[in-house]
């Protein structure tokens, strides 16, 4: 078995070589502004944040209240009485009513007003709903325009999520940054010799990996790697003795304005008894807009490989650890986008590096555009 046997997403085509590529000017977007779409799935919560109480969380410039129904469905409502604006989720449950702690008025699931007590008929009165869908370990939400969402891409799921030979773990980190900043830390791998140096024992990257393009939608990196030894960091964990090599392929792919996912599959090389040949890690970032300033951002990852519970405690800290000094690069950079009124496009310069990054500005781009009136889908 050798690289060429590596998993790969579907879409793969359109390599461009970073070698042979002048960096391409970025996309025009405010990053200050909203250059997130509406119509678009989000990740709103993971599912075991969601029950009968009453979660109230700010989403895309909206604040939402979310709680589960009594048949399981995860309910999302604007956080405001059309009344009088008092936030629902200081109100309470009624079944799967729920009621404003103001003046009484119910609302079902659906938004509809069900119920104004010093009234017979409580009319057509309504507060926003939104659609949820629940797959694997996350709530995703809808705040788009409802006309157009069978036109708009479900929510990326990936199947080793789900898959009982993968371990996983998942965590919170909120961010004072715009969305984007994260997408393009986690599309860029060349700052892992900088920012997380004393985190990660891997060397500082020389040479960007490739870009793959298959079409408009879809950008990614792939690097590969044959017949190589791995540091301690890297081999350890697959049971890796010092003597023995393996392929490596490391590879990422914006999945949509939600999520990035990355991954490195290793395959050793001759694998002696006990050790397993076929050696996967994965991870997928969500960052859902709070408002174009900040961001929530979950990531999970999964292996199957030495996926005990102390293990996967201890590397899920350490990947913690990590994002949460990336937290620290990203936060001061918005505060120098909110100081200083100059568009970026104006004072930022791009390298090679960037040019996957580049690509999903230009991407987010074009789901914006798509939401403008007289838009076909």
């Amino acid at each position: 078995m050798t690289v060429s046997d590596l998993p790969q997403p579907a879409k793969t085509g359109g390599a461009i070589r970073n070698a042979e590529k002048r960096p391409a000017p970025a996309a025009t977007y405010d990053p200050n502004g909203r250059n997130y779409p509406y119509n678009c799935w989000w990740v709103a919560a993971t599912s075991d944040e969601i029950g009968e109480g009453l979660l109230s969380r700010k989403i895309l410039d909206v604040q939402v209240v979310m709680y589960r129904a009594a048949n399981g469905q995860v309910v999302a409502l604007e956080d405001r009485c059309p009344h009088r604006s008092l936030p629902l989720s200081m109100g309470k449950r009624c079944g799967d009513n729920l009621a404003c702690g103001y003046h009484g008025l119910q609302f079902e699931p659906g938004g509809k007003c069900v119920l104004v007590p010093s009234q017979a008929n409580p009319g057509t009165m309504a507060v926003r709903s939104f659609p949820t869908r629940e797959i694997g370990p996350f709530v995703w939400i809808y705040t788009g325009d409802k006309a157009r969402l069978d036109d708009v891409p479900p929510p990326p799921m990936q199947d080793w999520m789900t898959d009982p030979g993968y371990k996983c773990q998942i965590s919170y980190v909120p961010i004072q940054g715009n969305y984007m900043l994260l997408k393009e830390n986690v599309l860029d791998l060349t700052h892992f010799g900088y920012v997380h140096a004393g985190t990660f024992d891997v060397p500082v990257i020389k040479n960007a990996p490739e870009v793959v393009m298959a079409d408009d939608w879809s950008v990614g990196y792939r690097e590969s790697f044959q017949n190589i030894p791995l540091n301690a960091f890297m081999g350890d964990p697959i049971g890796l003795m010092p003597d023995q090599r393996v392929d490596m392929g490391n590879w990422g792919d914006l999945l949509g304005p939600a999520m990035v996912q990355g991954a490195i599959d290793y395959f050793i090389l001759e694998p002696r008894p006990g050790q397993q040949q076929a050696n996967h890690f994965r991870i997928c970032h969500a960052t859902t807009p709070i408002d174009s300033r900040s961001m929530h951002y979950w990531w999970i990852l999964g292996r199957n490989f030495d996926n005990s519970e102390a293990s996967m405690k201890a590397f899920g800290e350490l990947i913690d650890f990590a994002f949460r000094q990336d937290k620290v690069v990203l936060e001061a950079v918005q505060k120098v986008y909110d100081a200083d009124t100059r568009a970026p496009e104006r004072v930022e310069r791009s390298v090679l590096a960037d040019q996957t990054a580049i690509a999903a500005r230009r991407i987010i781009c074009r789901w914006l555009e798509k939401e403008q009136p007289g838009s076909q889908g």
